[in-house]
């Protein structure tokens, strides 16, 4: 029996006996079995290209940072300021 094995780059086919050729069988479909169990209901993300409508997001994450930064300044400079002065602001 005939065995294949892709690589990246070639295929090489080596001769084994019908016995542990009949092993390898089973073992490349129970394989094959685990992996479509491990992978039906979820998609790993290393696999996915982060570019697509899936990844997409319409925030503009400098503007948020911006925003963000700004808050904390004006939180600050408002504890800063006496009671009378926090009361009119």
């Amino acid at each position: 029996m005939k065995i294949k094995y892709h690589f990246n780059t070639e295929t090489i086919e080596i001769e084994v006996s019908e016995e542990w050729g009949e092993i390898l069988v089973e073992l490349d479909r129970q394989e094959y079995n685990i992996n479509h169990k491990e992978t039906r209901r979820h998609t790993s993300l290393d696999a996915m290209k982060y570019e697509g409508e899936i990844f997409a997001s319409n925030t503009d994450i400098a503007a948020e940072y911006i925003r963000t930064q700004e808050n904390e300044t004006l939180l600050k400079a408002i504890d800063s300021l006496l009671p009378q002065q926090k009361e009119l602001v």
